[in-house]
Protein backbone atom coordinates (compact mmCIF):
# COMPACT_ATOMS: atom_id res chain seq x y z
CA UNK A 1 0.00 0.00 0.00
CA UNK A 2 1.52 3.38 -0.92
CA UNK A 3 -0.39 6.57 0.77
CA UNK A 4 0.46 10.22 -0.26
CA UNK A 5 -0.37 13.63 1.03
CA UNK A 6 -1.54 14.04 4.09
CA UNK A 7 -2.24 11.55 6.66
CA UNK A 8 -4.23 13.70 8.83
CA UNK A 9 -7.74 13.75 10.78
CA UNK A 10 -9.46 14.72 7.28
CA UNK A 11 -7.48 11.56 4.62
CA UNK A 12 -7.56 9.19 7.50
CA UNK A 13 -11.57 9.44 8.11
CA UNK A 14 -11.73 8.63 4.30
CA UNK A 15 -9.27 5.74 4.62
CA UNK A 16 -11.08 4.55 7.51
CA UNK A 17 -14.06 3.67 5.68
CA UNK A 18 -11.45 1.24 3.41
CA UNK A 19 -9.91 -0.15 6.60
CA UNK A 20 -10.78 -3.63 5.88
CA UNK A 21 -8.88 -4.04 2.43
CA UNK A 22 -5.89 -1.62 3.65
CA UNK A 23 -5.19 -3.69 6.79
CA UNK A 24 -4.81 -6.97 4.90
CA UNK A 25 -1.35 -5.36 3.74
CA UNK A 26 1.93 -5.19 6.13
CA UNK A 27 3.79 -2.74 4.67
CA UNK A 28 2.84 0.62 3.99
CA UNK A 29 5.03 2.96 1.33
CA UNK A 30 4.75 6.42 2.91
CA UNK A 31 7.77 8.06 0.59
CA UNK A 32 5.11 10.56 -0.34
CA UNK A 33 3.59 11.51 2.76
CA UNK A 34 3.96 15.29 3.06
CA UNK A 35 2.75 15.65 6.66
CA UNK A 36 1.46 13.48 9.20
CA UNK A 37 -0.22 14.26 12.34
CA UNK A 38 -1.46 12.45 15.52
CA UNK A 39 -4.79 10.84 13.86
CA UNK A 40 -2.63 9.41 10.84
CA UNK A 41 -0.04 7.96 13.87
CA UNK A 42 -3.44 6.21 15.36
CA UNK A 43 -4.52 5.12 12.10
CA UNK A 44 -1.21 3.42 11.76
CA UNK A 45 -0.80 2.09 15.65
CA UNK A 46 -4.70 0.43 14.70
CA UNK A 47 -3.38 -0.79 11.39
CA UNK A 48 -0.06 -2.69 13.33
CA UNK A 49 -2.26 -4.57 15.27
CA UNK A 50 -5.09 -5.70 13.49
CA UNK A 51 -1.96 -7.43 11.93
CA UNK A 52 -1.37 -8.81 15.32
CA UNK A 53 -4.49 -10.05 15.85
CA UNK A 54 -5.38 -11.66 12.52
CA UNK A 55 -1.94 -13.23 12.51
CA UNK A 56 -1.89 -14.72 16.05
CA UNK A 57 1.96 -13.54 15.77
CA UNK A 58 4.24 -10.34 17.19
CA UNK A 59 4.08 -8.99 13.62
CA UNK A 60 5.15 -5.47 12.59
CA UNK A 61 3.34 -2.90 10.20
CA UNK A 62 6.21 -2.26 7.57
CA UNK A 63 6.74 1.51 7.21
CA UNK A 64 8.67 2.55 4.41
CA UNK A 65 10.46 5.58 4.33
CA UNK A 66 8.31 7.51 7.09
CA UNK A 67 9.17 11.15 7.30
CA UNK A 68 10.94 11.81 9.82
CA UNK A 69 8.01 13.84 11.60
CA UNK A 70 5.91 10.47 11.73
CA UNK A 71 9.33 8.57 13.27
CA UNK A 72 9.19 11.72 16.19
CA UNK A 73 5.64 10.84 16.83
CA UNK A 74 6.15 6.93 16.84
CA UNK A 75 8.64 7.24 19.19
CA UNK A 76 7.08 10.50 20.86
CA UNK A 77 4.07 7.92 21.87
CA UNK A 78 5.94 5.07 22.46
CA UNK A 79 4.66 2.73 19.97
CA UNK A 80 7.95 2.23 18.21
CA UNK A 81 7.51 -1.42 19.19
CA UNK A 82 4.77 -1.85 16.88
CA UNK A 83 6.50 -0.60 13.86
CA UNK A 84 9.44 -2.08 11.29
CA UNK A 85 11.03 1.00 9.59
CA UNK A 86 12.31 0.41 6.39
CA UNK A 87 14.87 3.49 5.03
Amino acid sequence: MKLNGCLDCNTVERLWKDKSSIFTDKEVDLTDVSKIDSSGIAFLVIWSRGIIESSGEVERLRLKNPPQEAVNLITLFKVKELFEILN
